[in-house]
């Protein structure tokens, strides 16, 4: 099995100040967003209906 990946401490300070330069153009990295856009399972606010 893979073992995690770590990030040393200058890695990590230049992906945020990254994430704030894009950010002020109303961007953000599709990785940081992905779950909440797609997520494991349906949810939906429809009810399912079975009309007689």
């Amino acid at each position: 099995m893979e073992q995690p990946r770590t990030h040393s401490a200058e890695t990590l300070a230049a992906r945020k100040a990254y994430y704030e330069r894009i950010g002020g153009d109303s961007m953000t990295p599709l990785w940081e967003v992905l779950g909440a856009l797609v997520p494991p399972r349906p949810r939906s606010p429809a009810v399912p209906h079975h009309w007689s």
